[in-house]
């Protein structure tokens, strides 16, 4: 199973509680996200999942609206992914996600095995 998700990025401010600090930040949306990323690969790889794709924009859509990439996410299972996305230590970081989306977009994608 694959998911894409698409996301924009916008400038954030937010505490960083890395390491018990309740300073303010300021980061764009991009260093924020790739703070998530960072946060999230090691449970997304312990749970079977690994990053195929990230990048990109596309070529057809509307155009009011702006998606500045896409990540391709292939995990084994439906169940693999649910647990991985319930993991405890991995939802410790989803502020940074959460700071660093303004829009995202979760489409769950099964390979057919008719495609050539």
């Amino acid at each position: 199973m694959e998911k894409c998700h698409m996301c924009i990025h916008m400038a954030v401010v937010f505490l960083d509680d890395q390491n018990g600090s309740q300073e303010e930040v300021e980061l764009s949306g991009a260093e924020a996200f790739q703070k998530y990323i960072d946060h999230t690969l090691p449970f997304l790889k312990e749970s079977g999942g690994d990053v195929v794709f990230l990048g990109g924009r596309y070529l057809i859509g509307p155009q009011e609206e702006h998606w500045d990439f896409v990540m391709l996410i292939r995990q084994n299972s439906l169940s693999d992914f649910l647990a991985f996305s319930s993991n405890q230590d991995y939802l410790a970081g989803l502020g940074h996600r959460t700071a660093a989306l303004e829009d995202s977009r979760l489409l769950p994608i099964v390979e057919s095995a008719t495609a050539t």
